[in-house]
């Protein structure tokens, strides 16, 4: 697959862009290069996050994962300001997870090699 390194980074861009846009503050952003995984985690304050955005989030993260038409989803990606992006990144990613405690918000991403 090309520019694997270039979609690692869309990914974490897309993601750090939908929590700025949502009201996250002090992002902080955890890459690591496995040899059968890529894991991102992201961690950052925002204050009364409602469950209902939580749910929406997880609604378009959980896109399952769709690696033969990967290459033309990713083509397809523009600079649209709809949630579609956070939808293509779950088709990018296997496994999700997001926590909201204490105004936290972490989101963890595993892409598979």
């Amino acid at each position: 697959m090309k520019h694997i390194n270039q979609r690692n980074m869309r990914i974490i861009n897309e993601i750090m862009l939908y929590c700025l846009n949502i009201g996250c503050k002090n992002v902080n952003v955890n890459f690591s290069k496995l040899s059968d995984r890529v894991v991102i985690n992201l961690a950052s304050e925002i204050e009364d996050l409602s469950k209902e955005s939580i749910d929406k989030m997880y609604f378009l993260l959980s896109t399952p994962r769709k690696p033969e038409i990967e290459e033309y989803y990713w083509l397809l990606n523009g600079g649209d300001d709809t949630n579609s992006e956070l939808s293509l990144v779950g088709m990018m990613t296997d496994e999700i997870s997001i926590n909201y405690t204490n105004n936290i918000l972490t989101i963890n991403l595993i892409r598979l090699n």
